[in-house]
């Protein structure tokens, strides 16, 4: 289903819909649809539209196969969801927000998504999350709540990722009664009714929000640079960094916070222009403090959640801990905990999942870290390794970063 019929007034042509407006010489919001539709040549494609309906269907009907269409009645989303039920064919529907540009291996994603799920939102880290309907995940990363756009308290309730307008559920899901005007938090709420799996995917390929002028301003830019390629690949290559003793200063097994200043101006910045360069960026840390009883779960993400607060606009694309710790003995241990696992750093094991996560090449790859174990890690994936620990300035990581970016870039490129 392709929910396509939004008006546009806070585009940058009001006199067209949103999925017309132009990001490019040969290329508008739909071109970047139809792409994605083309590998789903043997499923149905329901649009809905509304706002200069003509228009929409004239520019998306000689090219969209097997379709249907579901004219909006003007009350919203949840509205024309309704509607389409009934030709809904399949157990499973994908959602798209017609205003969104996309950018990824999407059936190749959907293909390999675990089928014990139900529903599955793709979220991401988001620059407008006033804006932006989101997921709250816990301590062990499963799914806490749905927190609407507006709400104040999302930075205080767990690590939240902003939705990216790709949804995947059941048709059991969307043929229970629809009572929210937001789509997504009726399939959210219906989904917790039915007792169905809810999971988020971590996105970190382009999937960006043209609702407004200057987000259609970004994404052009991001066409002509190269930015939008280089994170549209299906396979990439990323940046790891370690964060006690690299990002942060190292203060033991128990850090439960991440205060303002830690985590120096210069090393945001590069980990910002990571971000705007369309290069992953992932932190992946060994948290021992867990199994010794020294730092619960609760404690980590708190230092998590600070730690975004910390970066402002910059993010990192996804995080890995491990929890683990092979030697026993400690008062207060964790004794499921205490074990030889294959995430704990040297081993590749947080490594690994985040390739299969994300697509990731590790050996195109570069790991920043401060330790022999950092390096052993990289070097059992075959990924480059840069040594360097924190300071003050943060120039020996900023200089790090910045030189793997132009590594990555010009290899890509």
């Amino acid at each position: 289903m392709i929910l396509a019929g939004g008006k546009g007034s806070r585009s940058l042509d009001p006199s067209k819909p949103k999925i017309c407006q132009s990001i490019s010489a040969s290329k508008d919001i739909a071109s970047f649809l139809l792409d994605q539709l083309a590998e789903f040549q043997d499923s149905k494609v329901i649009w809905m539209v509304s706002h200069l309906a003509d228009d929409v269907l004239g520019r998306i009907y000689p090219l969209s196969t097997n379709m249907d269409v579901v004219f909006d009645d003007g009350n919203g989303t949840a509205s024309a969801l309704r509607q389409a039920k009934s030709k809904i064919q399949g157990d499973t529907v994908m959602i798209l927000l017609g205003d969104c540009i996309m950018g990824l291996p999407l059936r190749h994603v959907a293909d390999n998504l675990d089928a014990t799920s139900s529903t599955y939102f793709f979220g991401r880290e988001t620059d407008h999350p006033e804006d932006s309907d989101a997921l709250v995940l816990d301590y062990l990363g499963e799914v806490s709540s749905f927190q609407p756009k507006g709400s104040a308290s999302k930075a205080e309730t767990g690590l939240f990722y902003g939705l990216s307008g790709i949804t995947i559920t059941s048709r059991e899901v969307l043929e229970q009664p629809q009572e929210a005007e937001d789509f997504q938090l009726d399939v959210y709420r219906n989904s917790l009714k039915l007792h169905k799996p809810i999971s988020l995917v971590k996105n970190s390929w382009y999937v960006r929000d043209t609702g407004t002028a200057s987000r259609i301003h970004r994404v052009q830019k991001d066409f002509a640079s190269g930015d939008f390629q280089r994170r549209a690949k299906r396979t990439r290559s990323a940046i790891f960094l370690d964060r006690d003793g690299t990002l942060v200063p190292n203060i033991g097994d128990s850090r439960k916070s991440v205060l303002p200043g830690e985590v120096p101006e210069i090393v945001i910045q590069e980990i910002k222009h990571a971000n705007q360069r369309g290069i992953p960026i992932v932190l992946v840390t060994n948290q021992p403090g867990i199994a010794k009883g020294l730092l619960s779960y609760r404690g980590l993400l708190n230092s998590m959640i600070e730690l975004r607060v910390v970066l402002g606009e910059a993010f990192f694309d996804d995080f890995y801990f491990c929890p683990h710790h092979p030697e026993k003995g400690w008062p207060g241990e964790v004794k499921e905990l205490k074990i030889e696992c294959t995430c704990r750093k040297p081993k590749p094991g947080m490594l690994l999942e985040a390739a299969r996560h994300h697509d990731l090449d590790l050996s195109r790859s570069v790991f920043i870290g401060d330790s022999l174990v950092d390096m052993l890690a990289a070097l059992s994936v075959g990924a480059q390794f840069k040594y360097t620990n924190w300071s003050e300035d943060g120039e020996m990581l900023a200089s790090a970063i910045r030189t793997s970016i132009g590594g990555i870039a010009s290899d890509i490129d």
